[in-house]
């Protein structure tokens, strides 16, 4: 399987809501958090006088430290504290994962960084067999922690001893339980595990108790490790058995751009429209209208027949925005498609009265209301605009969205974005001729359709 593959299956299961995502420690190694040896090695010399090698059985490892305390789980649980609490930021990869149209997140980490990165979004934590079936409100992303919370975990609620794993399946039921029903119903994509990860190891006895059950596919992420190349490449046959298939990479620092591939495809062919609230001339009005026709008929066939077609995000803008959707709009409905499919509605207050929209006083308000719908675009559509089309543009940019500006005045904002390398790039691999005729704004209707439709299956290789 390649990496393209990855990509494209994967989103698709997220688009459809059945994907889940399942971290280990190697997502929040950017992070600066040691591996198993770093985090237990000053301890277990002190307590244990051995030294640690890669090699070694950490669970066991852990074992001998509460074995050693006569059974008090106090000093190890302590240093693990010491060292989660220390000043820790989200890295590259846990940016790619706040992006994805994820529901539900599995991790056996015990840090927050997760939780963190979805600051400002609606989570439920669970971290206890108890609150494992608790109800989760529909707006809320669920972050499952197999394993255990750093901070909300009580000391025996810590899996990291020999005993903890073999007594998993006793201890938490309801978790293994559920794990167990989200394999045969959803597909996983596994990062941040390597071959000797103990924790992988115990994942993969649960999932093996379903074996001659009908899995989904599954996928997982890993380095590519030469030295014990053989080993591991008899691991992913194994792994086969379960329905996981392994996509390798020659190192982790390719990781978060897969991550935000996956998580700018997950959210389905959406499109925005964004420019000028201010009232149009007769042409210009047309042109935006046959846009939105276009848009709307990208997926037509050789019959001219219309069976499918993106999901256009309605921020109820006026201007040319709303000459776009209302075409849009109106040729969904003659292909007699269900519009609720394909128009997403975000609230913009400001819609309400023109002038607000030129307040730069209010840009952050526009920006925190735009921010969720930006996270759920996958290309903007950008003609000229000003403050209020700008603050758009730079969320689109932090959010990943493909950006395609539509220049229609010389010197308007749409052609400044044609000078961004990013953007050019983009445009390069996926609508080379749509390039020249916008620098010389020669398009047609017909021209941004059609680009739009480029970027939205563009593999992710051009991009």
């Amino acid at each position: 399987m390649t990496e393209a593959d990855l990509i494209r299956e994967f989103a698709a299961a997220l688009t459809k809501g059945t994907g889940c995502l399942f971290v280990g420690s190697g997502v929040s190694a950017g992070s600066g958090l040691p591996d198993w040896k770093g985090a237990l090695a000053d301890l277990v010399k002190a307590r244990l006088s051995i030294d640690l090698d890669q090699a070694d059985n950490y669970p066991l490892i852990g074992q001998f430290l509460v074995n050693e305390s006569y059974g008090n789980r106090g000093p190890l649980i302590k240093s693990l504290k010491d060292t989660f609490h220390r000043l820790l930021r989200q890295n590259s990869n846990h940016a790619a994962i706040a992006l994805m149209n994820v529901k539900a997140i599995w991790t056996t980490n015990y840090d927050t960084l997760l939780e963190g990165a979805f600051a400002g979004s609606h989570i439920t934590i669970r971290h206890t067999d108890d609150n494992i079936t608790w109800p989760v409100p529909a707006a809320d992303i669920e972050i499952i922690k197999m394993h255990g919370c750093i901070d909300r975990s009580n000391h025996d609620d810590i899996i990291i001893t020999l005993e903890d794993y073999e007594d998993y399946h006793i201890n938490r039921p309801a978790t293994v339980q559920h794990f167990q029903h989200e394999l045969m119903n959803k597909s996983f994509l596994f990062v941040g595990y390597s071959f000797r990860d103990p924790d992988i190891t115990s994942i993969m006895t649960i999932a093996r108790r379903l074996k001659g059950a009908a899995t989904q596919t599954h996928y997982m992420i890993m380095k590519r490790d030469n030295p014990t190349q053989q080993r591991t490449s008899l691991w992913y046959k194994d792994l086969l058995r379960i329905g996981i298939h392994v996509v390798e990479v020659d190192g982790y620092d390719k990781l978060p751009q897969i991550l935000t591939n996956i998580a700018k495809k997950s959210v389905g062919d959406t499109v925005y429209f964004t420019g000028s609230h201010e009232e149009q001339a007769d042409g210009e009005r047309a042109f935006c209208e046959a846009v939105g026709k276009g848009v709307a008929e990208i997926y037509k066939d050789a019959r001219g027949q219309v069976l499918a077609a993106p999901i256009v995000m309605d921020g109820q803008s006026t201007g040319r925005s709303r000459s776009i959707i209302s075409a849009f709009t109106n040729t969904i409905i003659h292909h007699r498609l269900d519009i609720r499919r394909h128009i997403d509605f975000y609230t913009n207050p400001y819609a309400l009265n023109p002038h607000l929209s030129d307040d730069p006083s209010l840009l952050p308000q526009l920006e925190l209301l735009r921010a969720q719908l930006m996270k759920r675009t996958q290309v903007i559509v950008a003609f000229d605009g000003k403050i209020g089309t700008a603050a758009e543009v730079r969320l689109a940019r932090k959010y990943r969205c493909h950006i395609l500006p539509v220049p229609r005045v010389k010197g308007g904002s749409a052609s400044e974005l044609l000078r961004d390398t990013a953007i050019l790039g983009r445009l390069n691999a996926s609508s080379p001729k749509y390039l020249a005729k916008a620098r010389r704004r020669k398009l047609t209707a017909i021209d941004v359709a059609e680009a739009v439709r480029a970027l939205l299956e563009s593999h992710v290789e051009d991009l």
